[in-house]
């Protein structure tokens, strides 16, 4: 899963507009989002994004059978996807947008390298990480 560095992360939205391009989206859904709290006295950012669940509620969810779980990472096959919205519904990471259909992280799979969000980023503040935190760093 991607993990996020929020001390380093400065908001630029880079990594998103990255992903949006590596998965060729164009309806405004965002397979990862950056946000930004308040704590302790100043702004940190976090990041939703799929954690590639081992059993995810996303696949069970799906009447389509469109998400399918390979070497761990969770991948949504598109064309099968009819937007309906109960893989989102499922999600309890909130990792999962539906537009025209859904959408979410696949970490690039079968690009060359490290994902492009983690490419993109500016700070270094994005990597791959196994069991490392999503959220508030």
């Amino acid at each position: 899963m991607i993990v996020l560095d929020g001390k380093r992360c400065v908001g630029c939205q880079a990594c998103v507009a990255a992903c949006r391009q590596a998965q060729a989206i164009t309806d405004g859904v965002k397979p990862l989002s950056i946000g930004r709290g308040h704590r302790n006295g100043r702004y940190l950012y976090h990041i939703t994004v799929c954690r590639h669940c081992p059993d995810p509620g996303c696949a069970q969810a799906c009447p389509q059978e469109a998400f399918t779980v390979r070497s761990g990472v969770v991948f949504l096959d598109g064309s099968l996807c009819t937007g309906c919205g109960l893989c989102a519904g499922a999600c309890p990471y909130g990792a999962v947008e539906v537009g025209e259909r859904a959408a979410k992280c696949n970490l690039c799979a079968g690009g060359p390298g490290e994902p492009a969000c983690v490419r993109t980023c500016p700070t270094g503040a994005l990597a791959v990480g196994g069991e490392g935190k999503a959220e508030w760093e």
